[in-house]
């Protein structure tokens, strides 16, 4: 599926993927996922094959008691991210933003301003590779603020990572 210059909004799941739920290869561009609800898990886009987004912004998205409100990459999927706006999103019972257990690129991106019970702007048990990206404002109920890298593998280069705030451990990282 290859999707320019749309608007996913206001649309809910009881289970995963308020927005979008993908199991294939799903391409977007300049595209803006915005205000949706899942009542269990991820209310932006939950993706278990290969998700390339190129330009726009996952923003305040919502979901229930499994967390993760902007983006979940499952183990075995792989997801590119360039100069994206992943903001004001939130979730109640896990990962505030992005929730990592595959392969995941992100450039030229900002994770700002979520908020979640495990971790706040990115939870990763995958391989996350971060460059030029700004990870701000973000706040953890428990561990990792910004980040938390709970056994995977992160790289970061040329990243600001700032403002963050975790309950107990690891207001910018946990690892």
């Amino acid at each position: 599926l290859k999707m320019e210059d749309c608007t996913i909004t206001k649309n809910r799941a009881a289970f995963e993927g308020g927005g979008v739920f993908s199991q294939g290869t799903l391409t977007m561009k300049n595209c803006v996922v915005e205000n949706n609800t899942s009542d269990y898990r991820c209310g932006g886009i939950w993706n278990t094959g290969k998700l390339d987004i190129d330009g726009g912004a996952i923003r305040n998205n919502a979901c229930g008691s499994g967390g993760c409100s902007a983006i979940y990459n499952a183990g075995g999927a792989s997801a590119k991210i360039e100069d994206c706006d992943i903001s004001n999103n939130t979730g109640s019972g896990g990962p505030g933003g992005i929730s990592n257990e595959g392969d995941l690129e992100m450039e030229n991106c900002t994770v700002t301003s979520h908020g979640g019970i495990s971790s706040g702007g990115v939870e990763n048990t995958g391989t996350l590779k971060l460059k030029n990206c700004s990870i701000t404002g973000n706040r953890s109920g428990c561990n990792g603020g910004g980040i938390y890298n709970n056994s995977g593998v992160l790289t970061a280069e040329a990243c600001l990572i700032t403002g963050n705030s975790a309950q107990y451990r690891g207001g910018g990282i946990f690892h």
